[in-house]
Parts: structure tokens; sequence; C-alpha cells
């Protein structure tokens, strides 16, 4: 910025703004990419190393640490392909998303291992929690049994649509406040 004089007098002033707008958007969004698994939607091992770093404090405690993995990963992808594994994981994560409090840190960590996070969580409360998600997926099984995949050729697609439509009814009435 320059000022503009006239008879010794400042007037004005002259400069150049530049609008960052759609620049800071963009970092904030490669930022969001960074920490965040593109196939789940939960945080990543990039967010975990930030959040010991940075969000991590006394104020969080007690805090209750589940460590969780999706059984048969390895099984599904060999049997029935990598894209049906995918959706098994993305179901899983919708199962973790709805069982457990919005206040807990959600993190895949690598392949069909999960770190979930809650703060300001006794252990009573954090074993109510484990067992309200173990009701959730006995609650998919029961509903989604007659749709099992029988052998190596059946489509997956039927019994996992089947699941997420149970899965959004679960959320919806977990959202009203009704629990199984």
């Amino acid at each position: 910025m320059e000022p503009v004089f006239d008879d010794g007098k400042i007037i004005g002033v002259i400069g150049q703004m530049n609008d960052i707008t759609e620049r800071i958007l963009l970092e904030k969004k490669l930022k969001s990419f960074s920490y965040t698994d593109a196939l789940t939607g939960l945080y990543n091992r990039n967010y975990y190393n930030f959040w010991k770093e940075s969000e991590y404090n006394e104020n969080l405690f007690p805090i209750f640490i589940i460590v969780a993995d999706c059984d048969g990963l390895k099984k599904i992808n060999d049997t029935y392909g990598h894209q049906s594994g995918d959706e098994y994981l993305h179901l899983c994560s919708s199962v973790f998303r709805i069982g457990l409090p919005k206040k807990a840190v959600k993190i895949r960590t690598g392949g069909d291992e999960f770190l979930f996070i809650i703060p300001n969580t006794y252990e009573k409360e954090g074993f109510e929690i484990i067992n309200h998600m173990e009701d959730i997926a006995k609650y998919i099984a029961a509903n989604v049994e007659d749709e099992k995949v029988k052998k190596k050729d059946d489509d997956m697609s039927l019994p996992l649509k089947r699941t997420e439509d149970i899965l959004g009814y679960l959320g919806k009435n977990r959202r009203e406040g009704q629990f199984l």
C-alpha cells in the first residue's frame, strides 16, 4: 500500500487486494482429504497422529478406547473380490457411526482395523456402548439371514443393500432417541 499525497497531505491510499477465498476453501478440503479415509468416511491414521499431538489432553479423561476389526474381510476379498470387501468395510463403518456416540473419535487405522476413542467416558458406559454395537450386529445378522451368500458366483450386493436399509432404520431410531 502506498499513500497518495496532495500538497504534502495524505489524501488516500493505493493498494491491491486479492480474494483468496477459493484458495482457503481448497486448502481446507485438502486437509480434510488428508485426514479422512476415502472408503469409510472415518478418520484415518494421519488424523490419529494429528489428534495425539494436538487434541489429546487431560480434559478428555476418563477415556474409553475400543480397538476393533471387521472379521472375515480377507475371506470376502478372496471369495467375492475387493469391491465386495470394500462394501463390507463401508457397512462396518456404518455400524460404528450408528453405535458410537458423536463425541467418539472414529479412526480406521488400516485394513480392517479400527480405533475408537471416547472421551469423558467411564468403563461402565464404554461397555454399554460395546453392547449396543453388538446388538446392532445381531439385529442385522437376524434380518439378513435369508439373504446369506451361498456360493462364490452369488451377487453380494443384495444382502449388503438390505443391510444398508437396516442401518438406515437403526440410525433414524437412534436420532429419535430409541435404542435397541
